[in-house]
């Protein structure tokens, strides 16, 4: 699938892992899931039919979305023995994604406030360095 201009992390929200999403050019909608291998298949798939504010990120809380993120199939059971890709994309995904991210949850469940799982594979960078990363060397 090809990328387009964005970035997709993984940080915690509310204690809890949570998808970051950073953009070029803001989206009206958008859609995120998480994906398992072997065969690679969809565990859950969220849509964001209305994307509110004027930053150039938001944030998914994978067990629990908050508006104007829902939940549209699945559940995120996740299994903490499991390696995940999570990818997020602009209205309907026909056009490309903004970015994915390989994670297990044990990258994930001690990262600290304002740090971000990127890559696949994946490492710890400061939320500066994602949004950045987006910034400068996704969008230009």
């Amino acid at each position: 699938m090809n990328s387009t201009d964005g970035a997709v992390g993984v940080t915690l929200a509310n204690g809890h892992p949570a998808i970051a999403v950073a953009w070029c050019d803001k989206p009206s909608t958008m859609g995120a899931w998480i994906l398992k291998p072997d065969p690679w298949k969809s565990v859950v798939e969220y849509k964001n039919t209305k994307v509110d504010g004027g930053s150039d990120y938001q944030i998914l809380d994978i067990i629990s979305p908050a508006e104007p993120w829902q939940l549209s199939s699945g559940r995120a059971n996740l299994d903490p023995d499991v390696s995940y890709l999570a990818e997020a994309w602009p209205g309907d995904g026909k056009k490309g994604i903004f970015g994915q991210v390989g994670f297990a949850l044990k990258d994930v469940e001690n990262l600290k406030p304002g740090q971000v799982w990127l890559g696949t594979p994946g490492h710890i960078v400061t939320w500066d360095y994602f949004l950045e990363f987006a910034r400068k060397d996704v969008c230009s």
